[in-house]
C-alpha cells in the first residue's frame, strides 16, 4: 500500500543513498591500492619536480585537485567485482555524473547547490520502483527525480574537495617510476612498489592528475582541467518533484 505521507520522503532518501553510492564509485579506482612499499625520493632531474618524493608530488596533485574551477574524470572503476564506466563533470557550480554497469544499468546525477536529480533505469530503477505503486511508477518511470536540500549539496555529493578526498585517502607509500606522455603531454609516474597502481601526472610545478590505473582493469583519465562548464537542472517536464510525489501519493491512498 502507499499509504504513507512520507513515502515520497523516504524515497527520496533512498534515491539519495544510492546517488552517494554511486559518486564513491569515482574514487573506488583508488580503493585498496598503493600500500605496499616505501616512499622514494623522487629521480627525475631536468623537471620541476625534482627533489620532492613521489608521495609529496601526490600531494601537491591531489591539493591542485581541490581548487581548480572544474575537471571532467572519465573511464572505468570497479567496486565489488562490478566494472562500471564512469563519466564525471565537477565545478564550482554544480556536478553531474553517469554512471553505467552492465547489467545493473545506468544511473545519471545532477547536482547544484543543494538539489540533486536523478534518473535511473535497468537494475537502479527496478529497486526503487517497489516503492512505488504501479499508478505512481508509471510517472517516474524514466524521468529525474528531484531531491532538494540536499545536507551539504553537491560540495558534499561530489564536490572537487570531495573527488579529491576519495584519491587523497588511498594515494601513498609511492615511488617515482618513469617519464612517459599521457595524451601527448609529458606525465611522471608515481607508482606503488608492485606497480599494480600508477597515477601519472602532468611534468609541472603544480602537477595535475593525468590517469590513475589500478590493477591494469580500472582506470580513469583526468581532462578539462580549468575549463568552461555549465551545468542545468533537467527540464521541468522530465522531472518529478517530491511535491508531485505527494500529490501522487494522496491520489494513490485515495
Amino acid at each position: 500500500m502507499w499509504a504513507s505521507p512520507d513515502r515520497g520522503r523516504r524515497a527520496a532518501a533512498s534515491c539519495r543513498a544510492a546517488i552517494s553510492c554511486a559518486v564513491v564509485l569515482v574514487g573506488a579506482a583508488a580503493c585498496g591500492a598503493v600500500h605496499q612499499g616505501p616512499s622514494a625520493p623522487a629521480t627525475p632531474t631536468a623537471n620541476p619536480l625534482a627533489g620532492l618524493t613521489a608521495d609529496q608530488i601526490a600531494r601537491k596533485a591531489i591539493a591542485d585537485l581541490a581548487v581548480v574551477s572544474s575537471v571532467r574524470i572519465t573511464g572505468s572503476v570497479g567496486q565489488d567485482d562490478q566494472a562500471a564506466s564512469v563519466d564525471l563533470t565537477v565545478s564550482t557550480k554544480g556536478c553531474q555524473e553517469t554512471l553505467r554497469i552492465p547489467g545493473p544499468g545506468s544511473l545519471v546525477i545532477i547536482a547544484i547547490g543543494n538539489t540533486t536529480w536523478s534518473k535511473m533505469d535497468g537494475l537502479f530503477w527496478r529497486q526503487m520502483a517497489g516503492m512505488f505503486p504501479a499508478k505512481v511508477r508509471r510517472y517516474v518511470a524514466g524521468k529525474y527525480l528531484q531531491t532538494p536540500d540536499v545536507p551539504g549539496g553537491m560540495t558534499d555529493l561530489c564536490g572537487k574537495g570531495q573527488v579529491a578526498s576519495s584519491f587523497g585517502a588511498e594515494l601513498k607509500d609511492l615511488a617515482t617510476a618513469k617519464i612517459t606522455t599521457i595524451s601527448g603531454r609529458p606525465a611522471l609516474q608515481l607508482a606503488d612498489k608492485r606497480h599494480t597502481t600508477s597515477a601519472y601526472v602532468t611534468m609541472s610545478a603544480r602537477p595535475e592528475f593525468l590517469r590513475l590505473d589500478v590493477s591494469g582493469q580500472e582506470h580513469v583519465v583526468f581532462t578539462g582541467y580549468n575549463q568552461p562548464v555549465t551545468i542545468t537542472p533537467p527540464p521541468a517536464d522530465d522531472t518529478v518533484t517530491e511535491a508531485q510525489l505527494g500529490a501522487l501519493d494522496r491520489q494513490a491512498a485515495g
